[in-house]
This record gives structure tokens, sequence and C-alpha cells, in this order.
């Protein structure tokens, strides 16, 4: 940073700024669908809001990863607009990813704010709580047992099913973090919640990231100390939830997950699968062709569609960024990420857990996007700005931890 100081500004304005207007628009994000022009418009209010605190203040931030953001947006708006097609959702992509900058610059000015990390929990806790009981409300106890006991796909009518997967599985690992924390049982019944609805949506990925999830989260908590004893609970732990798929009310959900690496008797997973394996053997025929800067904005989406009749992403993010963007939209996309996962190791030597979950959540982010095209979802910015800014207000009093230690 240009401007570093380990002064707090206690400034209600500032925490209000940043939390309640960040937590306004993921409820936004998550209640309202993502291309609906409320959510465009709720977005517009609070960057402009920002902006005007941001003024007042008369003091501006630049650091390594702002400049990296703007070199990735003002890229992807190269490409965009030298695209020669651009299909429907090709603007709201763009307008998303040109957003994502403006809130991250913008919140970067604010001062550095006391006990963020209680601000982070709460907002975590609220928009969880909210986002639960949104969906159990509009999706019924009813239809999250069916969708567990028949194998029923449970939450397509309101959402994607896998964003929903993976976004409980978040939810799910902080209930969990936020009971491992406060050690009260209250939070583990309630991370019950967004579990089932995990399992009832029928989604590979987040099935498998709420364990992987778990799992990481545990050992990074416990691995300085205990190393073997913390492996052999994980382990226990593993082989527990691979009995609990045995059960017969979970034939057709461990039948669906297990086809990810044999045959079952889960056709549409099957399908599935095949379907995406022609996605990404298609893309690397065309990465071949354009390597460096790709095909073009969104290009993935229409010269698939030319040649099966289907036009829809590939289902892979790095798939998706080298076809479309090529090997350097790639590396700036990632490049943020390395950037702040590479600060926020000192979470782990620290043993700070608010910190490590942050960056199980961002680890996580990672290793979806084998699965899916995240690069215009504005959850993972904004998490991945969380995670920043949490570990820009905690870095300095960490770090003397470390040397007093």
């Amino acid at each position: 940073m240009m401007t570093v100081t380990n002064k707090y500004k206690n400034n209600n304005i500032h925490i209000y700024t940043i939390f309640t207007l960040l937590g306004t628009y993921m409820l936004a994000l998550l209640i309202i669908t993502e291309n609906s022009r409320y959510s465009s418009i709720i977005l517009f209010v609070l960057l402009y809001t920002m902006f005007i605190f941001a003024i007042i203040k008369k003091k501006v931030r630049i650091d390594i990863l702002s400049i990296v953001n703007i070199v990735f947006t003002l890229y992807y708006l190269i490409t965009y607009l030298n695209t020669p097609v651009l299909i429907d959702s090709s603007y709201g992509r763009m307008k998303t990813i040109i957003y994502m900058l403006f809130l991250f610059l913008l919140v970067l000015q604010m001062d550095m704010i006391k006990n963020m990390g209680n601000y982070i929990t709460k907002l975590f806790l609220v928009v969880g709580i909210l986002y639960c009981s949104y969906y159990v409300y509009t999706l019924k106890v009813t239809g999250i047992i069916t969708a567990i006991t028949f194998g029923d796909r449970f939450g397509g009518s309101v959402n994607n099913i896998n964003e929903l997967g993976m976004f409980m599985t978040l939810f799910f690992l902080f209930f969990i973090h936020i009971g491992n924390t406060n050690k009260r049982w209250i939070y583990y019944l309630l991370s019950i919640i967004p579990a089932c609805i995990v399992i009832a949506t029928n989604s590979r990925k987040a099935i498998i990231g709420l364990i992987i999830g778990l799992s990481l989260y545990i050992y990074l908590c416990n691995h300085s100390k205990k190393k073997l004893k913390t492996i052999l609970y994980i382990c226990i732990l593993l082989i527990f939830i691979f009995g609990l798929l045995q059960l017969p009310v979970f034939e057709n959900i461990y039948n669906r997950v297990s086809s990810l690496w044999k045959d079952t008797a889960d056709k549409s997973a099957v399908q599935s699968s095949y379907i995406r394996s022609n996605m990404i053997d298609f893309g690397l025929t065309g990465i071949k062709n354009k390597p460096i800067f790709g095909h073009g904005f969104n290009m993935f989406t229409l010269n698939y569609g030319y040649q099966s009749g289907t036009y829809t992403y590939s289902h892979n993010n790095y798939i998706e960024l080298l076809y479309n963007q090529g090997i350097l939209g790639l590396v700036l996309y990632y490049l943020r990420y390395i950037i702040v996962i590479k600060g926020m190791w000192i979470f782990i030597r620290t043993k700070d857990k608010l910190g490590i979950i942050l960056l199980v959540f961002l680890i996580l982010s990672i290793a979806y996007d084998f699965a899916c095209v995240s690069y215009y979802n504005p959850i993972n910015y904004v998490i991945l700005l969380i995670s920043y800014l949490y570990y820009l207000n905690t870095k300095t009093t960490l770090m003397g931890k470390l040397e007093y230690e």
C-alpha cells in the first residue's frame, strides 16, 4: 500500500459503508436473480454512496492488487469491444466485472476498522441465516426431504442448482467456524440447514466441496500441533461421511457423486459428465488455435453453439477463460487470487480462525472453477474483497505477534 497506518478510525459512516452496504448487495444478489435490474440499481446506489464518501475523505489508496484489478478489467473490456459478435449474456458479464472493479477501488479507500473480524462474522452470519430461511420458506422442508430421499435435484426453480449448492457450502463452513470459535452448539445445529440444502441440490461439486472444505478447515486450524492426531480425526470424519452415504436414504445421492470416478446407474450424472467432457475437448482444440489472446469475449458459448446446437458456457472456468481471453486473460484473473492467498498465509501461522475460513473459501473457489464458470459471479468478487480487507486490517497486528513469538 502507498499509505500504511496502524491507526484505526472508529467512524460509523465507514463501518456501515463497507459492511451494511456490502451485506445489502450480497442479499440482493442471492435473493434477487443476478440479472435482475433491481440488483443493478442497488449496486449503482451503493457505488455512488461509496464514491461520495471517498471524495469527502480526499484520500486515495492504491496497491498492487488494485493495479492488477484495473489491468484485468481493461483487458477484458478490450476483448469485449473487439469481439465481432456479442451474445445477449455478454453485456451482463462485462457489466459485472466493471462494477466489481469500482466496488473494490471504492471500498479500499475506506479507513481501517478496529475489530473488523466482528463485522465480517456478523455479515456472513446474518446473510447466511436469511439466505437459508429464504430457501426453506420458498421450497419448503418437504421439498428438501423429497430431494434427499428420491434424488430429485432441489432448488432449480429459483436459482442455478450448482450455485445454490456451492453458496450453501460456504454458509455451512462458516456456521461450523463460528461454532468452533465461540464453542456454542447452536451454530453447529444451525449448520445442519445449509448442509441439508447442499445434499438436496444433488450437486456433486457442492457435496465434495463441503467435505473437502471441512477437512481443510480442521487441518489448517490444528496442523501446527498434534498433526498426526488431526489427520486421524479427518480420516475418521471421512469414514463416517462415507458410511452415512451408504444408507438407503442417500443411495441416489451416493450414485450421483460416485459417478465422478466410476460407472453408476445415475444416467443423468453420466450424461452430464459426457457432455462436459465434449465441451472440454472442444475448448482445448480452440485454445490451441489462439492460445495467447483467445477468441473473444464469451465466444466459447457462440462457437460451441454453432457446432452442437446448444449455446452454453463450458462449465470449466479455466477452459472458458483460455478459450475466450487466452493465457493472458487467465493469468490476470487468477493473479488476483494468488496475491491475496499469498498474503493470507499468515493466518495459518498465527492460527487466526476467521482468516483461515476465508482462506478456505478462496481455495474452494479456485477448486470449484474446474467444474463451473465463475469469472462473472459477483459473490466470488465480494468474498475476495472481504478476504483482502480482513488481511489489510490485521496484517500489522499479526506480523507483530509473529515477531514477538
